[in-house]
């Protein structure tokens, strides 16, 4: 058949169903087109006729490749409307539901069955679905679904919750004066009142609270219970007379019996529930307060005498109790309030397990290794429980100024480390896991300890370690599990930053790590990187050197000498006596000679890789020494341009720059034909702060100033490289620049340290080069930044969407695993991205900057939450081509 013929006999199939409503035509002969109905009409389940059915759930939302009915944020796909609740008679058997349905004409339905947001599985057993049938099993509180497939495969699903009335005999709490008692709808009830319930729950009550007593049981379901009491002296053989009034007296081993009756449909269920009062005989304790607002971690379990204590293991967390401070001991020490839970209780407190004094409530200066015991007694004066409470101090150093003039750790020690004192890296860090740790014999375990000094560049780490077995492993996201130094610093802590992520965070500090065969790594990768640039750092194996534990079988180790850098001086300065805080960490070899523990300086509490607040306190120390000069600081780069040959003047290139310790400032100019420092040309006389170029030759240009700052007192000096920039030098006739709207707009200015960090992408119009910044971002919201007007000239032109920019990410989870990553091209030529959706980032549109003119060089900021620090994203690689006409 020609084509033209096609197109005639297509005609005529039409208009024969317009004229005489034929529903098929062609070839075939007339055969009936399939039908696309797959719609639910009526349900009748367990007897419950559904009057409003759910609206249906499309293929295109359920065929997603998820296996729950969510997003990648979480949040629930499906509407209110598209889930109908069902509620059955307490008679009707879950296993063999009864139901009944009509669908549309020549669909079929089958049946399936999940708990929450998850779907029903497309195959198997259990949940999946199976062919409609009259009966169907769906245990209480899980969803049926229906899947209608009408006759040409078109599919809807439809939703419905299923639970069963029930009568709630349940109590949710009780209280007895002022306490408020513990108790399990387990263990403490029984559908008998009085004979053959279970164990009664205890009621320890003060004396203040044993004469007319309000006590309040609160029932789960206020609405259709009530409930009564009764109190009686010792075991009953009789039911307990019940009555409504709740205000009660009691005595010591009295029993409360407590009556829940639910109704519900009619129908009526109760449950008794059955307390032992006991007056005058609690001896435990609710809390114990330092320093009037820091609460006790762990209290421990208490046992009936001291040495009891002296029978545990040492890493008993389980019964010896915890406080880590957050906050530096006062030199009179902390002031210590124990609360016991009967007010009538007497509290002694002791340091040494042996001598108790009535000083509860006063100032107690602890030392290193020290415990915090606590005696209870009872109001009845003879029941007594003792409390053993581990005092982890918050440990401080002054870190003296001094720069090693070698850091060669094999060769002999430079004298300046005899300036300061070794610092025990000996606290095991439990939240890292010890398992390996602690099934090696005691003097087999590592063992070290770390030496410290600060200079202008950084702080400079000299550890010792001993260890059984050094292991060593390749430059990759697995270094931490191998034999190896970490130092963490918070160069914000003297601005007020304590808590948060130093190693995910661009504007705090970092973690700096080298292993025993030299290996550097860390995190951010900036921090890292500024590392490997200082290049100071060494590390060697030793044998057959003694350990300084006279008890520990070690003659095995390593030392390490590193230069951790610091990044943030603009923000907050290094000086004399700088309060920052710290933690040092070695990663410490287990059974299996890979890491199975974690020493840490200062931290025993938290994964010190993503929270601030248990690193250690140090200060910075010049001790009669003169700080060399710092590198200047510059607030504000050149910027380059884009010319017409013959078309325009080059504008002047400016950089403001700042000495932040008064020095002297000179500049010096340079000019490269690539975007680098290396290989550049110093331009004479160009020692400005602005320099105008005078290039003519189209093509691209590249400059930058090289900005010192001399301090005069002891004539030491800093040199920094600003930005490079280029002039282009375009063709005569060439096209003006373009001009982006964006939606929603984009704000130029962000705030610093407040949990927003921001990453700059860098818009290249030729050469499409390579940029990495990172920042944190929590992977739970989206945002999407789209291209809303394209201008030339002040004419809107139309986008194509193929010639646009490529965003090259990679999504971690917030540690070294890659969760997503790939090139994402621009999107729907209506609307092209300009990025991905990126998790997490929330645009702020107070301040918006609709309009950027995007020049060579030029950048503008996107805004990240870092509310979680649950991972980062680096973006790579934006190219922008746009058209030629």
């Amino acid at each position: 058949m020609t084509k033209s013929v096609f197109f005639k006999v297509s005609a005529l199939c039409l208009t024969l169903v317009l004229v005489f409503g034929f529903t098929a035509c062609g070839g075939g002969g007339g055969t009936t087109a399939k039908s696309s109905d797959a719609k639910l009409t009526a349900i009748t389940i367990g007897g419950n006729a559904v009057e409003t059915l759910p609206q249906p759930i499309s293929s295109a939302v359920w065929d997603l490749e998820t296996s729950t009915l969510v997003d990648e944020e979480g949040q629930p796909l499906l509407e209110s409307d598209q889930t109908e609740e069902v509620v059955l008679e307490r008679d009707v058997d879950l296993l063999a539901i009864p139901i009944t349905f009509s669908a549309s004409s020549g669909a079929s339905v089958a049946f399936g069955r999940a708990a929450g947001l998850t779907k029903p599985a497309t195959s198997g057993t259990g949940g999946a679905f199976v062919a409609a049938a009259a009966t169907y099993a769906v245990p209480n509180n899980m969803y049926l679904y229906l899947r209608v497939t009408a006759e040409d495969g078109n599919v809807n699903y439809y939703r419905f919750h299923i639970t069963r009335k029930t009568l709630v005999t349940t109590l949710s709490s009780l209280t007895i004066g002022s306490k408020t008692i513990s108790f399990s709808n387990n263990n403490n009830s029984s559908t008998d009142n009085y004979d053959g319930m279970a164990s009664a729950a205890i009621a320890n009550l003060s004396s203040g609270d044993k004469t007319n007593a309000t006590v309040t049981a609160a029932p789960t379901n206020s609405d259709t219970t009530t409930i009564r009491y009764a109190v009686v002296k010792g075991d009953v053989t009789t039911a307990p007379v019940f009555g409504n009034n709740n205000v009660l007296t009691f005595e010591d081993d009295d029993t409360l019996y407590i009556e829940v009756t639910a109704a519900d449909s009619g129908e009526t269920e109760t449950r008794w529930y059955k307390f032992l009062i006991m007056i005058g005989r609690d001896a435990t304790l609710n809390t114990i307060i330092f320093a009037d607002d820091l609460e006790i971690e762990r209290l421990g379990v208490p046992l009936e005498s001291v040495e009891a204590f002296d029978e545990l293991e040492d890493d008993d967390d389980e019964t010896v109790g915890k406080m880590q401070f957050e906050i530096r001991q006062p030199l009179d020490g902390f002031m210590v309030k124990a609360v016991a839970n009967d007010e009538d209780a007497e509290i002694k407190l002791s340091q040494d397990g042996v001598t108790f004094e009535d000083i509860n409530d006063s100032k107690i200066a602890f030392t290193e290794g020290d415990f915090l015991y606590v005696k209870v007694t009872a109001g009845n004066g003879i029941i007594t429980l003792y409390y053993k409470i581990k005092m982890v101090l918050r440990r401080y150093t002054r870190i003296i100024y001094g720069s090693p003039s070698t850091w060669n750790v094999s060769g002999p020690e430079n004298a300046v480390w005899n300036t300061t004192e070794w610092m025990p890296v000996n606290r095991l860090n439990k939240t890292e896991g010890a398992t390996g740790y602690n099934a090696m014999a005691v003097n087999e375990r590592t063992h070290g300890q770390v030496k410290l000094l600060w200079d202008e560049d950084g702080i400079w780490v000299f550890a010792q370690v001993w260890e059984k077995n050094v292991t060593a492993s390749a430059v990759t996201s697995d270094n931490h599990m191998a034999s190896s130094v970490e130092l963490f610093i918070n160069e914000a802590y003297s601005a007020g930053v304590r808590a948060g992520s130093v190693t995910g965070s661009a504007s705090n500090g970092g973690q700096y790590r080298l292993g025993a065969n030299g290996e550097v790594s860390g995190a951010p990768d900036a921090a890292a990187g500024a590392m490997r640039t200082l290049n100071h750092y060494s590390a060697v194996k030793f044998t057959a050197t003694p350990s300084p534990d006279i008890n520990s079988a070690l003659t095995s180790g390593y030392k390490v000498i590193f230069h951790a850098p610091w990044r943030f001086t603009n923000l907050y300065p290094i000086a004399d006596q700088k309060d920052i805080s710290l933690e040092l960490q070695i990663n410490a070899t287990g059974s299996d000679s890979r890491r199975g523990g974690v020493l840490n300086w200062n931290n025993e509490n938290s994964n010190s890789y993503n929270s601030l607040k248990d690193y250690g306190e140090a200060v910075l120390d010049l001790a009669g020494g003169e700080l060399k000069a710092f590198p200047p600081i510059i607030t504000e780069q050149p910027e380059g341009e884009n010319i017409v040959s013959g078309g325009g003047v080059i504008k002047a290139l400016s950089v403001t720059a700042e000495s932040p310790d008064g020095g002297n400032l000179t500049y010096q100019w340079y000019s490269n034909t690539t975007s680098s420092v290396t290989g550049g040309t110093l331009i004479a006389g160009a020692t400005d702060p602005t320099y105008a170029p005078t290039v003519t030759a189209v093509g691209m240009h590249y400059y930058w100033v090289v900005v010192t700052n001399t301090k005069t007192s002891n004539s030491t000096s800093k040199s920094v490289n600003s930005a490079i920039v280029r002039i282009n030098i375009k063709p005569a006739g060439s096209t003006p620049d373009w001009v982006l709207e964006f939606d929603p707009p984009l704000r130029n200015e962000m705030p610093v340290n407040n949990n927003t960090d921001l990453v700059t992408i860098l818009l290249d119009k030729y050469s499409g080069e390579t940029v990495s910044e990172a920042f944190d971002i929590t992977k739970y919201a989206t945002m999407s930044i789209y291209v809303k007007v394209f201008t030339k000239n002040g004419v809107e032109f139309p986008l194509t969407g193929e010639e646009w920019s490529i965003c090259t990410t990679r999504w971690y989870d917030g540690s070294d695993v890659e969760m997503n990553s790939g090139d994402y091209n621009v999107g729907r030529p209506d609307k092209p991205f300009l990025n991905r959706t990126i998790p997490a980032a929330v645009l702020d549109n107070s301040t918006p900057l609709k309009k950027i003119v995007i020049r060579s060089g030029d950048s503008f900021n996107v805004s990240g939450s870092n509310s979680r620090s649950l991972g980062f994203i680096e973006v790579y690689k934006i190219i922008f081509y746009p058209p030629e006409s």
